[in-house]
């Protein structure tokens, strides 16, 4: 009697598009140990990958006369192994209690704000129309059989466009 093993390696997606307020999009794949393709030998290695992006329009949520652009984003991507040998050896991965699998996974989220149309009538203007607010927030962490590791980091800005504070005639309004 023969035995048969089942091979997989499949991708899954999906988007969401909820008008002009949000945009997400989802992704999955996994790939079986002893998928290969023709000719190729098996890598004796699931691989599992995650993918996670999204962005967001926040000025949506606030009344238009406010005159903000404040773009949102979220990306998060993971990819995993487990291996069915633990690494140059013949020994089943299962059979060793504890075995550290490699792993890794990073997250960004971004946020900025900007006036999308310029503010008039206020001693405040030339000021807060030409002044933009960004963030950035990037955490990252792998993970190998042999050791771990983490990063973080968080970058806050504040642009301010002198030229055309200073020479409004001279500069075009041009928000991004």
């Amino acid at each position: 009697m023969q035995s048969t093993k089942r091979v997989f390696a499949g991708q899954a997606g999906l988007t969401i598009i909820a008008s002009d307020f949000a945009d997400i999009r989802i992704n999955a794949s996994k790939r079986d140990p002893n998928f290969r393709q023709l000719a190729e030998q098996p890598t004796f290695i699931t691989d599992n990958d995650w993918n996670v992006s999204s962005a967001f329009h926040l000025e949506k949520l606030l009344p238009r006369s406010l005159g903000l652009s404040i773009p949102f984003t979220v990306n998060y991507a993971s990819a995993s192994e487990q291996p069915y040998y633990v690494s140059q050896s013949d020994i089943l991965a299962d059979a060793v209690q504890g075995l550290r699998t490699p792993r890794s996974a990073a997250t960004s989220i971004t946020l900025g704000v900007r006036r999308s149309r310029p503010m008039t009538g206020s001693a405040w203007a030339p000021i807060l129309n030409n002044l933009a607010l960004s963030t950035s927030y990037t955490t990252g962490a792998s993970r190998s059989e042999y050791e771990d590791g983490k990063a973080k980091n968080l970058a806050i800005g504040v642009d301010f466009n002198l030229s055309r504070a200073l020479l409004p005639e001279m500069s075009r309004w041009s928000p991004n």
